[in-house]
Formats: structure tokens, sequence, C-alpha cells
């Protein structure tokens, strides 16, 4: 992911398996890895279904980098697909979906 961050990719979709204990999990272990930019308020981490205001986007949030964490069930889904439909700015954005719920990884030739 941070390889696609510096290759000019704007927002990450990370999908989750339907449980709100992985959720918290991915949450705390992306908020892990990748501490120093958002420290630095370089990259912001998003649990979908706890973005109560979507403007909470801010145009200055949106000019960096920005994850979403969405379990794959209808609710989070459904408020992704409100976010990416309600806010405008995303629209021009390059943008990495990865399913963390394979469980099995394999190496595909670029």
């Amino acid at each position: 992911m941070a390889k696609c961050f510096d290759e000019d990719y704007d927002v990450a979709v990370v999908l989750t398996n339907n449980s709100v204990a992985l959720v918290e999990q991915t949450m705390k272990r992306l908020k892990s890895e990748f501490e120093k930019p958002i420290s630095s308020k370089k990259l912001y981490v998003w649990d979908v279904i706890k973005l109560q205001n979507l403007d909470q986007l801010t145009g200055y949030i949106l000019k960096n980098k920005v994850i979403f964490v969405v379990k794959k069930e209808m609710k989070n889904m459904g408020k992704l697909h409100e976010i990416f439909d309600e806010v405008p700015q995303l629209k021009d954005k390059n943008i990495l979906i990865i399913d963390w719920t394979t469980k099995y990884l394999r190496n595909i030739p670029n």
C-alpha cells in the first residue's frame, strides 16, 4: 500500500470480513504501520461506518492520502458508495482496492 501511495495513488479502500473485531484489528494495524504519515497529517485512516458526517472529509484532508476500512456487508458498502457519490473531490483520485479477507495470497506477475 505504501508503494502505491508513492506511485500517486491517493485513496486506498481496505475490505475486511464482516466482523467488528477484524475492522478494529485492521485499523490498529494500519495506524501502527503508518504512524509517521498519520502523525504528520499526511495520511488519514477512517472506519467508514464511524464516519458520521461527510463534512469531515475536508479539502485539506482530501489533498492528502486516505485509507477507508470497510466491512464486506451491506451497511458498510452502502456507506462507502455514499462517500464516493457525495464527495466530489474523490472522483478524480487514483484509488486502490485491497481485499484483506483473502485466505491465500499469491504472486501475480506484472
